[in-house]
């Protein structure tokens, strides 16, 4: 259908089922004129199988890596908790301050390797959306918040222009936390000591349009 209603081809995956088994292939259609000034199509199947089977197993080893990874963080976080309770008297100031710089730094990592597992389980297929009732601006000051650091650090000034008309969407709050903290991350590596970082969001019909950029 988009063949025929003069779109180019370019490249689709498409499955293959050959003689009882099954493959990947990539699938590309070009026009072209024949030398009776007939409209033709030319039709290209590149084999990815080996390449899927790769892509599927770098997946897998992501995900299960992923899960290993979580217990020795989790008992990381634990240690670092108890050392704030117990020792919430007997602390320096500059050692609690080491505490928390600790406990910030392994919830980051915490973080780093959710969106991992996530990822993974995009690419497997096995990652199933959970929309709930998200508070969008709420989610936004929280990924802010989270990387203080790194924008005082660079003397980053942090620009943030929300449509009030849009304050609640229903949504994977998890997917788009990860969405927003991967590209605030960007904006904020590749911007210049003291450059500005500008998040906005605003409704465009029925969808909503977010920008996150650095300049």
């Amino acid at each position: 259908e988009k063949f025929r209603n003069g779109v180019i081809v370019s490249e689709e995956e498409i499955e293959i089922n050959r003689d009882g088994s099954s493959g990947w292939a990539t699938m590309s259609i070009f026009p072209f004129t024949d030398y009776a000034n007939q409209r033709m199509s030319l039709v290209t199947l590149l084999d990815i199988t080996r390449q899927k089977e790769i892509d599927t197993a770098k997946s897998e080893f992501v995900s299960l890596a992923s899960h290993q990874l979580r217990t020795p963080i989790a008992g990381m976080r634990w240690s670092a908790e108890l050392l704030l309770m117990d020792g919430a008297e007997s602390l320096s100031k500059q050692q609690r301050r080491y505490a928390d710089r600790l406990l910030s730094n392994v919830q980051r990592m915490a973080n780093l390797v959710d969106d991992f597992l996530q990822v993974s389980r995009f690419d497997l297929g096995t990652r199933i959306l959970q929309p709930e009732v998200v508070d969008i601006q709420k989610l936004i000051n929280d990924v802010v918040g989270e990387q203080s650091l790194m924008t005082s650090s660079k003397q980053i000034v942090v620009e943030r222009h929300f449509d009030d008309s849009v304050s609640e969407i229903v949504t994977d709050e998890k997917l788009l936390r990860m969405i927003v903290t991967n590209l605030y991350n960007n904006a904020i590596k590749y911007s210049h000591n003291g450059g500005v970082v500008d998040i906005t969001y605003f409704r465009e019909g029925a969808d909503l349009v977010m920008e996150i950029k650095d300049y």
